[in-house]
């Protein structure tokens, strides 16, 4: 039986997401190597070499941003884009251009035009683009899509989903953190719940959707809001650690911030 080509990846934007998707692929060593990794930050381009084996290690390209690598002839097949939201769209379509399948991170753009006119380049070029929504393969939604299409409970008619965001997370990327702008950023319905709609669409089976809207105002964090002053600074507190939740110094004894922290911020 033919040994299987090995698959080579190239990580753009190389934060927790691209890092998770580069482990993962290495722990198969027998169908997927390590090619290059652009990014910004010195430190993840790193990170992502040292996954790849030690002999392989040396030949692992870094970069210091998307475009460094894109300048580039192909370096690999599958190139992994993990960037912010807001540059999603100029890497993946530059990557197809080069002969790249791509596997991108939600959202897919910023805007719907911006999306179709990335669905109709893989067309065109005759790419695969796969988007990271996850949900889909979990045991949990897997199950519950299995459940729904047997027709053991009946025709759905509708279907109340909630997402749940942590006051730590909101607070800490809504509010001050990478998507706490929409100017710079995706709105929370494009940023986060892309992936309820996305597990929604998919769960239901159906293609056609009337409506879908968001509604939010700035109210809670603002000046006039506060009941006690607050410091220039989420770190400069001079009352006890977590007495106040938006108190940034708990993410030193908090195990779940932290986790998230490591995630999010080098």
């Amino acid at each position: 039986m033919p040994e299987q080509k090995r698959l080579s990846l190239a990580g753009i934007g190389c934060g927790s997401r691209t890092r998770t998707y580069m482990k993962l692929a290495m722990e198969q060593k027998n169908r997927y190597r390590i090619a290059a990794a652009a990014d910004p930050v010195k430190q993840r381009t790193e990170a992502v070499r040292d996954f790849a084996p030690e002999e392989e290690r040396d030949s692992v390209r870094l970069f210091k941003d998307a475009a460094s690598l894109l300048a580039e002839p192909r370096l690999a097949d599958v190139a992994i884009i993990g960037t912010q939201d807001d540059y999603h769209y100029a890497p993946c379509r530059k990557a197809m251009e080069l002969g790249y399948h791509v596997l991108l991170e939600k959202p897919i753009a910023k805007t719907l035009k911006e999306a179709l006119e990335l669905r109709d380049t893989a067309r065109l070029l005759k790419r695969r683009v796969a988007v990271c929504h996850v949900l889909r393969y979990t045991q949990f939604y897997r199950t519950l899509k299995k459940i729904i299409d047997s027709g053991e409970i009946g025709e759905v008619i509708t279907f109340n989903a909630n997402e749940g965001v942590g006051a730590w997370h909101f607070a800490h990327s809504f509010v001050r953190g990478h998507w706490g702008n929409s100017k710079t950023s995706t709105p929370m319905i494009v940023a986060k719940c892309c992936h309820d709609m996305d597990i929604l669409y998919w769960l239901m089976g159906r293609r056609k959707c009337l409506s879908v809207a968001s509604f939010g105002e700035l109210t809670f964090f603002t000046k006039k809001t506060l009941s006690s002053p607050r410091p220039e600074r989420c770190t400069e507190w001079t009352t006890p650690v977590g007495e106040d939740p938006w108190d940034a110094r708990k993410y030193a004894t908090d195990d779940e911030c932290k986790r998230w922290l490591g995630m999010v911020y080098d």
